[in-house]
């Protein structure tokens, strides 16, 4: 699916928080987003692969760009 994500908030150590995020689309597509919470993560980190931390919910959407 061609869309993108951006964190739009930040906690006071600069780290991104996740609560608040812009979704840009491109070509047309569809697939799934899935939205992942997790408690108490490592900051900083380069994504859920070493995260660390629980999860405490993940949902996935299917999503149709057109």
């Amino acid at each position: 699916m061609d869309v993108t994500t951006e964190y739009d908030d930040e906690d006071e150590n600069g780290n991104p928080v996740g609560l608040s995020f812009t979704l840009t689309t491109g070509a047309a597509s569809s697939g799934s987003l899935t939205f992942t919470l997790r408690h108490e993560p490592t900051k900083p980190n380069d994504g859920l692969e070493n995260a660390g931390g629980s999860t405490d919910i993940e949902k996935s959407f299917d999503l149709v760009v057109q």
